[in-house]
């Protein structure tokens, strides 16, 4: 009988992504700004390219709208180091609208905690003038992976622990490929809301390993005219300490989720006493 293993030997994350979305299109001044902010920072990001605005709209856009849909009228820019077969190691996706980071090569958060710091904000500043009250949605993507080790598929409640609010009691000794959704609202208040976001796949791999995917939504989203997303100092100040409550909130969903047995593997220490319900 097989069992559930993180893909990580500390962690279970397999690409995490931040990331923010403005009220408004920026105008092309600040949007080429954004552009030529990219050149200082001190990464290297091999490949730089203009993508179209159908390609940003279809696949390329990742974080949500909040209040506010927008059409996607204007063309991107990215900025991106791949590995030799080709897959993506490091993205910065540039909008006139928002600003997202991704790695596929997560080690812990103090890791991504110096990207927003020193990639993902820097472009965010030259992008809103610095100004937090053009910021309508800020954004935390996590997905965890958790591949079947042994012979044989495994039933769900080996991966999911019994209590969870988050997948139907009735999945727990389901042993078939299965998704499962979850969403809510939490914290509605005149000045904003976040929306979390729990969506799980049970699937199999080209070579026929099983393998179960987590992704966490954790999005704080600021209602028009509103001050939801406090300034506590400088634009870069502010931003870290709205993406460290995201992340106290993502660790908060996956414990609700997965078993103590896989918490310990990967140092998770419970729920931490913070309600995402």
């Amino acid at each position: 009988m097989g069992h559930y293993s993180p893909v990580g030997e500390a962690h279970a994350i397999e690409q995490a992504i931040v990331g923010v979305r403005l009220f408004e299109s920026a105008d092309a001044a600040s949007f080429d700004a954004a552009i030529k902010a990219t050149e200082k920072l001190q990464v290297d990001f091999p490949g730089r390219m203009q993508i179209d605005a159908m390609a940003l709209a279809f696949g390329r856009q990742v974080i949500t709208h909040g209040y506010v849909n927008q059409a996607q009228l204007y063309p991107g820019f990215i900025c991106q180091r791949v590995r030799p077969d080709g897959s993506t190691q490091h993205e910065l996706t540039i909008e006139r609208s928002a600003v997202t980071y991704r790695t596929n090569e997560y080690q812990r958060w103090e890791d991504v905690a110096r990207v927003i710091e020193s990639i993902l904000c820097p472009v965010v500043e030259a992008l809103t003038g610095g100004d937090m009250t053009k910021l309508a949605v800020v954004e935390l993507r996590c997905v965890d992976r958790f591949n079947v080790v042994g012979d044989g598929a495994t039933a769900l409640k080996n991966l999911v622990r019994p209590d969870t609010k988050f997948i139907p009691p009735s999945l727990l000794d389901s042993e078939e490929l299965l998704h499962a959704h979850c969403g809510w609202f939490q914290g509605h208040t005149d000045d904003g809301r976040y929306l979390l976001n729990i969506n799980l796949d049970l699937g199999e791999l080209d070579d026929g390993e099983r393998t179960a995917t987590i992704l966490q939504v954790i999005s704080a989203q600021c209602a028009p005219e509103r001050t939801f997303f406090s300034s506590k100092g400088t634009l870069t100040e502010s931003m870290l300490a709205i993406f460290l409550d995201l992340h106290a909130k993502d660790k908060a969903m996956l414990a609700g989720v997965i078993t103590d047995e896989l918490q310990a593997k990967i140092g998770l220490s419970g729920s931490s006493g913070i309600s995402v319900l």
